[in-house]
């Protein structure tokens, strides 16, 4: 016995065989945790997708979100990396503006089961900033002529309610949201229920009477040498129209005869406001200067103030007309007006207001084409285009100054200086967006939207 218990030639073997089983369970460890940590890649990215597709998509009750982060979680993988999915949990905070995803389940060990662990717990969570308390929009809308043709007017009404339909679904979300439009064209219709605003100065409308006179030719003569003319264009706009040629001949139109009659001229207010001398055509704080109205001048739809009614917003929106030529400081300065909290309008929150709520005031200008028209002040018939476009860019200046977010749209602009203006009066370079088609159009507006809900992932 002795002799044995001497004896070691033995024990390295045994020696091995009682740390193997520690070993083997330390090398099973570092191969599950391995693939936890995949796993755990995995459900995170499921929760990131799931977390922003239910922040995006305006709903607000709990079956409707659970389907859409299920949905989103499943197809990015949550299934095939676990053995078993105990909950995936969504969580909309409208007090604090958050949505969030948990997702947990477990997973089957391998050489961890040696040490009878059989599975593991894992899980994800991301987290959504869904923007502040409180939005104001205003959607500056070229209306000219040269919005009724190739579809571009169809388009337009068709991008802007999808926008206004998609946004207002943030007031289920808790947030104080109001939308404004202004339409523009030469000038912008404030309507006539202002007329006698303390910010408006309008002449009573009145009749003229007087002795008008013209010449005709009783004795005209067509004496032949007729031929085609050569076709000639006319512009809508800024958009040609091609006349084909048609057939002119001389004619021998003999002595004039005078005609004259008494005519009565009406002297009316359509609701139409022009510019104010300069320079307060490129502010707003200083109403000691009141906006003039113009006479005998017709243009396109009403402005509609900030609003949280859809369906009033939707009806502005299917009332929108293609008229007239494109002035876009008139439209910028009743943006402007609409979305600031003094007069003339009242609907707007303060800058503090907005402040205390993490909110954004925002206008968004859009237009599909250059200025073509300059103020004559009161009335826009110059065609001064290098004034018209320092007005438009004095005022995007002076809006951004004043913590209003800017964004273009430029729809269907084949000119490259109208571009260039667009670009720089957008608050940086991705607010502002060119579109060439409708689908084009859609997709810009929506985009804006989504950037106005500020979704972001922030955990």
């Amino acid at each position: 016995m002795g002799k044995f218990w001497k004896n070691a030639s033995g024990n390295a073997a045994v020696l091995f065989a009682a740390a193997a089983v520690p070993l083997i369970l330390a090398a099973g460890m570092g191969v599950d945790m391995v693939r936890a940590n995949h796993v755990q890649t995995v459900l995170q990215g499921a929760a990131d997708a799931a977390a922003l597709a239910g922040a995006v998509s305006g709903e607000t009750g709990a079956a409707a979100l659970q389907d859409i982060v299920v949905k989103y979680a499943e197809s990015n993988g949550v299934s095939n990396a676990l053995e078993s999915i105990e909950s995936i949990t969504p969580k909309l905070d409208k007090k604090n503006r958050t949505f969030s995803v948990t997702i947990k389940g477990k997973m089957d060990t391998s050489l961890m089961r040696l040490a009878n662990i059989s599975n593991m717990d894992v899980g994800a969570y991301a987290e959504v900033a869904m923007g502040g308390n409180a939005l104001e929009l205003v959607l500056v809308l070229d209306t000219t002529g040269s919005m009724g043709a190739s579809g571009r007017m169809a388009a337009l009404k068709d991008a802007a309610e999808d926008m206004v339909k998609d946004l207002m679904k943030l007031e289920e979300q808790g947030v104080d949201i109001k939308i404004g439009i202004v339409p523009f064209g030469d000038y912008v219709k404030v309507g006539m229920a202002n007329r006698n605003k303390s910010w408006m100065s309008v002449p009573a409308d009145s009749t003229s009477t007087g002795k008008y006179c013209y010449n005709t030719y009783p004795d005209a003569v067509n004496i032949g040498n007729c031929r085609m003319s050569d076709s000639w264009t006319s512009y809508d706009d800024g958009i040609p129209t091609i006349h084909p040629p048609a057939e002119i001949c001389d004619w021998d139109y003999g002595a004039p005869v005078e005609v004259c009659s008494d005519s009565t001229q009406e002297i009316k207010w359509h609701g139409c406001a022009g510019s104010r001398d300069n320079p307060f055509d490129e502010i707003i704080s200083d109403l000691s200067a009141r906006y003039p109205g113009v006479m005998n001048r017709t243009c396109g739809a009403p402005i509609t103030t900030l609003t949280d009614d859809e369906g009033d917003l939707k009806d502005a929106i299917k009332a929108l007309v293609p008229v007239g030529n494109t002035y876009i400081p008139s439209g910028l300065v009743w943006g402007w007006n609409i979305i600031t909290s003094s007069e003339p309008f009242d609907e707007a929150k303060t800058a503090a207001e907005m402040t205390a709520l993490g909110g954004t005031k925002a206008i968004v200008l859009m237009t599909d084409g250059a200025n073509t028209l300059s103020a004559s002040y009161p009335y826009h018939e110059g065609n001064d285009v290098a004034q018209a476009n320092l007005k438009t860019a004095a005022l995007c200046d002076n809006i951004k100054a004043d913590n209003i977010t800017m964004f273009t749209v430029s729809f269907m602009v084949d000119s490259a200086p109208a571009q260039d203006i667009l670009d720089a009066c957008a608050s940086d370079s991705e607010k502002s967006y060119s579109a060439e088609s409708a689908e084009q159009l859609t997709k810009a507006f929506r985009d804006i939207g989504d950037s106005l809900a500020a979704v972001r992932l922030s955990k």
